[in-house]
């Protein structure tokens, strides 16, 4: 399928329309009507399509000197009279005109600058600004207001105050349960309407900083898909843009103040969640109330979320959890849930993983599973009552993923894939899955039943227990999940991502595509997956041991590993085990008391490490390894320092090497992405 076909056409039928929306007459005349500035006059500057504030230093007939701020410091330079407008003009909606009342009596020059239901607020020549009833102007007054209405196109929301929500203060905790199976957790399907088309719309950009930073596919008969944009630069508004995927339109734009992103939606309460990533270094939240079927988003709550005990989250990751409920990370490994009807915080979560894998949300939102370093947590999102603590078996958990009916949570470490059933006790069924993602934090999302796509570039057989695909980007075209943002995700077995378009047509397209792609499942029919190992029972290794004073204990424990997998000890093989222990850099982690006046201590440590990795050729055909490090938890007893308690942990570990589970097969590092790759690009995915 082709992406780039319905972007010409949807561009075609929406340039105008965009292009107009929200820019008023005077902004769309202004940079080509003469004005007279003096001195201390407020301008603005326009500059490679965003207009800059600033002020009037000096006049040289069609040249201003102006001083405007750029890149957070101040510049200064003289620039024609045609790329300046007055500052108040950014808000007109008509030039400057004699505006009259029915009586012919009143009578003023002036330029409308705010237009609501039953008011007209006007900028007058002194610089003062007056409000009068629409229904006094005159007839012809009252006509002209009705046309400008109409070309300005949706006006932009409104925020309102922020809010400080209370907070739970000391010594809270949320319920807990040490299941370690999802037998009281039943199955949470998606709502009945999560069911994409595979097509593409395209629109273009408003200005040159325009950028999309989140798609969010929702479904329903008309295959709703929800955009957000934001400017990069600049103070244009951001946008959602709600599009059709089955008609292949954009059915209804709307405007919020600049800064706002798209974070979330939730189309059963009609509602949206924004985050502005900096008012006074703090992420600040709002919930708009809006659908494709309202003009303007209305503001309903605005509130901060920061952490009092870290420095904010990079990604500031935000989802609905219920019609009046939000779960933010509100700082690194930290995360609240906000009940915003109540203006209160509902629980909050401290995440104990180090590298700080994402928690994901069941597809009926019911559950948040929580990746960490000795377990995955499954939580009611909606209340935080813990009900499960499920056992990891493979170093940690780094990537959770609910299956697309919600029955069923696989969770990935760096050396196998353990899929949970929910509503079952059983054991999970515990799958090899040697370094098919990243060894720090991985997503997982089903496709189906059998297929799991990792870090959308891995697709992975549940069945075959490989990887049997994978998936590249077209670089500089499709758009790429980057702190915080999400442009692309997977429902209902499609890939949904966006594209960007530069050059004379400068846009983006949002669209879905069936997964896998042309020619996958024939490829992946039949296939013997013993083809698919470099190293098994008789294959010849060399060992490589640089761990010290522990060299013959981990020399021995391999020994043994080797002999146990039926691999051959060969001083001469191409094949080596390397292993190595030693010490790496020093690391400090501030901690705070939970309990007992809220004081913090800095700790500082020099982790041990022990690794072990086996090269095929040039190649890492598999590793493991361990640290000491810094829990992100420190449970002290009485008497004890958290420095003394840390330091008591630093010890080499050359226990590590007897327990570590080799594979007796490992994937040759030549097909460990699978056996072909598909593009992702404009023209959807195409085998290279």
């Amino acid at each position: 399928m082709n992406l780039q076909d319905w972007w010409i056409a949807t561009v075609l039928s929406t340039t105008l329309t965009a292009l107009l929306s929200n820019s008023s007459l005077a902004q769309r005349r202004g940079a080509k009507t003469a004005r007279s500035f003096k001195v201390g006059d407020e301008i603005e500057y326009l500059w490679v399509g965003t207009w800059y504030p600033g002020s009037v230093l000096e006049v040289r007939g069609d040249s201003v000197g102006i001083e405007y701020e750029w890149g957070g410091s101040p510049r200064r330079e003289f620039v024609p009279s045609l790329k300046l407008r007055f500052a108040w003009e950014a808000k007109a909606i008509t030039p400057m005109r004699f505006w009259s009342d029915q009586s012919g009596e009143f009578r003023v020059r002036a330029a409308a600058i705010g237009l609501s239901d039953n008011s007209l607020t006007l900028h007058k020549e002194d610089g003062s600004e007056v409000t009068v009833p629409i229904d006094m102007l005159s007839d012809a007054d009252q006509k002209l207001l009705r046309r400008a209405k109409a070309s300005a196109g949706p006006s932009v929301a409104e925020l309102i105050s922020i809010t400080t929500f209370e907070t739970a203060g000391e010594g809270w905790s949320s319920p807990w349960n040490e299941a370690a199976n999802l037998s009281d957790v039943p199955p949470d399907a998606p709502p009945s309407f999560a069911n994409m088309p595979e097509k593409g719309v395209g629109f273009p950009k408003l200005h040159f900083h325009d950028d999309l930073v989140r798609v969010i596919p929702i479904g329903g008969r008309d295959g709703w898909m929800l955009a957000g944009t934001v400017t990069r630069l600049g103070e244009q508004p951001s946008r959602l843009l709600w599009v059709a995927l089955a008609s292949g339109k954009v059915k209804k734009i709307q405007y919020l103040p600049s800064g706002e992103r798209l974070a979330a939606c939730d189309p059963t309460s009609r509602q949206v969640l924004t985050i502005h990533p900096d008012v006074e270094d703090v992420p600040v939240l709002t919930v708009f109330r809006c659908d494709p079927s309202t003009d303007q988003a209305q503001a309903i709550k605005r509130w901060g979320s920061l952490s009092e005990q870290q420095w904010g989250s990079w990604d500031n990751w935000a989802e609905f959890v219920s019609p009046t409920r939000v779960i933010h990370e509100w700082g690194s490994k930290q995360y609240v849930v906000w009940d915003f009807e109540s203006e209160s915080e509902v629980y909050r979560i401290d995440q104990e993983s180090f590298f700080g894998a994402r928690p994901t949300i069941s597809p009926g939102r019911k559950y948040l599973a929580i990746p960490e370093d000795s377990r995955v947590r499954v939580i009611e999102s909606a209340t935080g009552r813990t009900l499960a603590s499920l056992p990891i078996q493979g170093d940690r958990a780094v990537g959770v993923g609910f299956s697309a009916r919600g029955d069923r949570l696989a969770v990935l470490t760096p050396s196998e894939s353990a899929i949970w059933t929910l509503g079952s006790g059983d054991q999970p069924q515990r799958l090899k899955a040697d370094m098919i993602g990243s060894v720090f934090r991985s997503t997982i999302e089903w496709i189906d039943d059998r297929l799991l796509l990792i870090d959308r570039s891995i697709l992975y057989d549940t069945e075959l227990q490989l990887p049997v695909w994978n998936y590249e980007t077209e670089t500089f075209e499709v758009k790429r999940d980057s702190y915080g943002e999400r442009t692309q995700t997977v429902l209902d077995g499609k890939l949904c991502y966006a594209v960007e378009f530069r050059g004379k047509a400068s846009g983006f397209i949002v669209g879905a595509v069936e997964l896998p792609g042309p020619g996958v499942r024939e490829a992946v029919q039949g296939l013997d997956r013993e083809t698919m190992y470099a190293i098994r029972r008789g294959s010849p290794v060399r060992l490589e041991i640089d761990c010290g004073a522990h060299d013959s204990e981990v020399r021995a424990a391999l020994t043994n590993q080797i002999a146990a997998n039926g691999w051959i000890l060969d001083s001469g093989a191409s094949t080596l085990i390397r292993a190595k222990m030693g010490r790496s850099n020093p690391q400090t982690v501030e901690y705070r008391k939970i309990m007992g006046g809220g004081s913090t201590f800095s700790v500082t440590v020099t982790p041990y490490f022990s690794t072990v990795q086996i090269l095929f050729g040039e190649k890492v055909a598999w590793s493991g390894g361990s640290s000491t490090g810094l829990s992100p938890v420190l449970w002290l007893k009485d008497g004890q320092t958290p420095q003394d308690q840390a330091n008591r942990a630093q010890q080499p570990n050359p226990d590590f090497f007897r327990q570590v589970q080799i594979p007796e097969k490992i994937l040759d590092p030549n097909k460990k992405r699978g056996l072909g790759t598909s593009l992702i690009s404009s023209r959807g995915l195409t085998p290279k």
